[in-house]
């Protein structure tokens, strides 16, 4: 099992190290308009992609008998075929968003696809999941990001640069759903499955949690970023969303590789330290490595990013760079924050987490609007300046249900000055030689 989980993790990293280098390429052939457009689309599809199902793939890995499974994946695809369908006749009442079509509104007629795609590889994922394919289920995920990549570069190099982003993405969703059809059909019984409309309703009924509580939960996870950018990249002035939708690119993937391995480690030691009562120990340290090493990168991009920028993209990205420091402070507590969530669920604090991302979801989303009511410039900073507020309140109530004092994070604090400081003085040394002799 270690064998699998390593290959997996290292899979996953390699799809998203994909992504994060082939940034330079794409920035080069599309402008920050078009990624602009693409952060409102790919936003509001990552919401919808979240509802396709319901959530009730979440069962069938889970579920005891094969046939429920069945059942499930069938109410499944019909509840995403039926969104789809809901989603495009919505959008020919709703769009044009600015009362005369432009080319947002001719991307965002899309998404139907992206909710047949998406849905459509979330339930066979957990098909395979169910069917112990997982390796082959990280195969998958890099050869779609691959796919997803080579599309929107090929676009690009064709001058179709107002879908390109667009197609890319979807290219990305269908190839990752094609994939998992295949591993689906080659490992399934070759006895046919019937369906009645009973048992739909008794597997339905069995497994209602999902529909009531996780998909809700997922929508607000999903939705506390997405639809901020969402209203930044379609309300924002001028590319502002494109902006902020490579900032968030940039610092994501390392971030998530960064909590990833950490929330690993503390998730497969949380339960002994509860039985053992010294998870207040296991909490502080996971924090001060998350306050060296996470904290060490985020300095780093801070000081680097600029530069870095510069050599690699055009000019007319320097406003990213901007974004990025305004981030930095969001990013390094978000750090902190994700990979001890685990806390919470494991001590049976669900209702607190629950509440916790409603008031995560209003404070960003409100913030982000009221901003935009005053100053349509600012979307960005008011994004990370309640996303730093959200995360330091779920870092409170995390730290206090593990027993780790205030007193005790300054000390970690403090303990991680002397690396701080010797990252700060390379990579200033190194923006300096690059800057100088570059």
């Amino acid at each position: 099992m270690l064998r699998v989980a390593t290959v997996l993790a290292g899979l996953s990293i390699a799809s998203q190290v994909a992504a994060l280098m082939a940034l330079p390429i794409i920035t080069a052939l599309f402008s920050p308009e078009d990624f602009n457009n693409f952060a409102a689309f790919s936003s509001a599809a990552l919401i919808l992609i979240t509802l396709a199902s319901l959530r009730l793939e979440m069962a069938i890995p889970i579920v005891s008998s094969d046939r429920d499974a069945g059942h499930l994946a069938m109410m499944g695809s019909l509840i995403c075929l039926t969104l789809a369908v809901v989603v495009w006749i919505a959008l020919q009442f709703v769009l044009p968003l600015g009362g005369e079509e432009d080319e947002l509104d001719q991307i965002l007629e899309f998404l139907p696809l992206a909710v047949l795609f998406g849905g459509a590889q979330a339930i066979l994922l957990s098909i395979a999941l169910r069917g112990k394919r997982l390796q082959a289920t990280g195969v998958v995920r890099i050869i779609q990001t691959l796919a997803g990549i080579a599309v929107q570069i090929t676009l690009g190099l064709w001058s179709f640069q107002k879908f390109g982003l667009t197609i890319g993405f979807l290219a990305n969703l269908a190839v990752g759903a094609l994939l998992l059809l295949v591993i689906v059909r080659l490992g399934r019984s070759q006895e046919p499955m019937s369906f009645n409309f009973a048992e739909l309703k008794r597997v339905a009924r069995e497994n209602s949690q999902y529909l009531r509580y996780s998909s809700l939960d997922a929508l607000l996870n999903t939705s506390g970023l997405q639809v901020p950018l969402f209203l930044i990249a379609t309300y924002g002035e001028g590319a502002a969303g494109g902006f902020l939708f490579l900032a968030i690119k940039l610092f994501y993937t390392p971030s998530t590789i960064i909590s990833g391995a950490f929330a690993k480690i503390f998730h497969s030691a949380v339960g002994s330290a509860l039985r053992e009562n010294t998870v207040a120990q296991l909490t502080e340290e996971t924090l001060f490595h998350l306050m060296r090493y996470g904290g060490a990168f985020v300095i780093a991009v801070v000081v680097l990013g600029p530069t870095a920028i510069a050599l690699l993209m055009s000019d007319e990205w320097a406003h990213t760079s901007t974004i990025l420091v305004w981030m930095s402070p969001w990013i390094m507590i978000q750090l902190l924050v994700s990979p001890i969530g685990t806390i919470m669920m494991a001590t049976g604090r669900q209702k607190e987490l629950f509440r916790l991302s409603v008031a995560g979801f209003i404070l960003r989303a409100g913030g982000v609007v009221l901003t935009l009511l005053v100053n349509k410039e600012y979307g960005p900073i008011a994004l990370s300046m309640t996303s730093m507020v959200f995360y330091v309140m779920a870092l409170r109530a995390f730290s206090k249900q593990a027993g780790v004092e205030l007193k005790a994070m300054g000390l970690l604090c403090r303990r991680s000055v002397p690396i701080w400081s010797l990252v700060v003085i390379v990579s200033a040394a190194m923006r300096f030689l690059v800057d100088a002799y570059v």
